[in-house]
């Protein structure tokens, strides 16, 4: 079973659109601010 993520699991940015998931892969658990270039989760210093 495939689930999509209702809001960013780093910042909790609500998924309203495709746009707003990381690579707009609306399976990545991530949003388009927190993703690193492959999708991952962002390192913040």
């Amino acid at each position: 079973m495939e689930t999509k993520c209702d809001s960013c699991g780093s910042c909790g940015m609500p998924f309203e659109k495709a746009e707003d998931h990381a690579l707009r892969d609306i399976n990545n658990s991530y949003c388009c601010h927190c993703a690193d270039i492959g999708g991952g989760k962002r390192t913040f210093y």
